[in-house]
């Protein structure tokens, strides 16, 4: 028999685009709001969420899921992204854009005077020559750190944190840990000291990780050549299990932004192996992956996976 679908979820349509609160049980869809990755209090009363309200301003929101009332938790910060809630629920870490490029760049080096040009920056592109100038064009390049903000009152601090620091995730079983995706593979930030260190073998093609509700593993969703694959690693040894794989024929299809179900067993998440993108559930082995919605429900939340780290799925009791 098929495993039960227990307790509620919050589905997302796409980063940014409207979140639905599912109960399974009634098999009923409550639209609730609009922001960015919307995450589940420890106690399943409340959902944290973002907003990008311009390019330079950003918000953290709470959802009270009883009352249908929103609380800003905290204003004026640059494109806040992925809210983890501490253990207790007292407190969040975001990551939040700061500083790097935030669009297009056009630049040009003038000639030495001994007849050569300085070296073109990493990634420049469109280089061309304008008179005597070599001119060129850099990308988008923006940089992450992490903040962890106290609910109550809204004070923050900024923590340590690399150059791109995203997709954090709050360790349940060990307060003082939050794991993040980083440039140079997962690293773990210890909170009590504010230093991270790198958190088993640094892949960098791991992204979006998220803690089991036992703390003893961690899903990721991972680039697995020209796709994406959802992996599980153990939080203490290491070993790394594939739970998603393609035929080995064939196009192959993703599969993205796991969420673990409250007991640990199963694992909702995202797929296009029918052709578009929906939301499947599958055991956390990677067994029994199946359909999470019905056709009639399915039809009123289409679902688009961008590839940003995005959050689209919350389970809890």
């Amino acid at each position: 028999p098929r495993p039960a679908v227990e307790g509620k979820l919050i589905l997302q349509t796409e980063s940014g685009g409207m979140f639905y609160l599912f109960d399974p049980a009634a098999a009923t869809l409550r639209p609730l709001s609009r922001g960015i990755d919307p995450a589940f209090s420890p106690d399943g009363a409340q959902v944290a969420f973002t907003r990008w309200e311009t390019e330079a301003s950003g918000s953290v929101w709470l959802y009270d899921l009883a009352s249908g009332q929103e609380r800003l938790v905290l204003g004026e910060i640059k494109q806040p992204k992925a809210p983890t809630w501490s253990p207790d629920g007292t407190k969040l870490v975001v990551s939040f854009q700061h500083g790097g490029r935030l669009r297009v760049e056009s630049h040009c080096f003038h000639l030495r005077s001994d007849g050569t040009y300085p070296k073109l920056p990493h990634r420049a592109y469109d280089i061309h020559f304008r008179g005597t100038k070599l001119c060129f064009k850099l990308p988008p390049d923006t940089f992450w750190q992490l903040r962890e903000i106290d609910i109550a009152s809204g004070a923050y601090r900024d923590l340590a944190s690399q150059t791109y620091s995203y997709a954090p995730t709050w360790d349940p079983a060990n307060p003082w840990r939050v794991v993040f995706a980083a440039s140079t593979g997962l690293q773990q930030l210890d909170l009590n000291r504010n230093e991270y260190f790198p958190f088993g073998a640094e892949d960098l093609r791991d992204h979006a990780p998220v803690f089991s509700p036992d703390g003893s593993k961690v899903a990721v969703t991972y680039k697995q050549h020209q796709h994406w694959e959802i992996y599980t690693i153990n939080a203490v040894t290491g070993e790394r299990a594939r739970l998603t794989a393609p035929p080995p024929f064939g196009e192959p299809y993703n599969s993205a932004a796991p969420a673990w179900s409250p007991d640990g067993r199963q694992i909702a998440f995202v797929t296009d192996r029918r052709g578009q993108w929906e939301f499947w559930v599958m055991n956390a082995d990677g067994t029994n992956p199946r359909p999470l919605l019905s056709p009639e429900i399915a039809a009123q939340i289409p679902v688009q996976y961008r590839g940003v780290d995005e959050r689209l799925i919350g389970w809890s009791k």
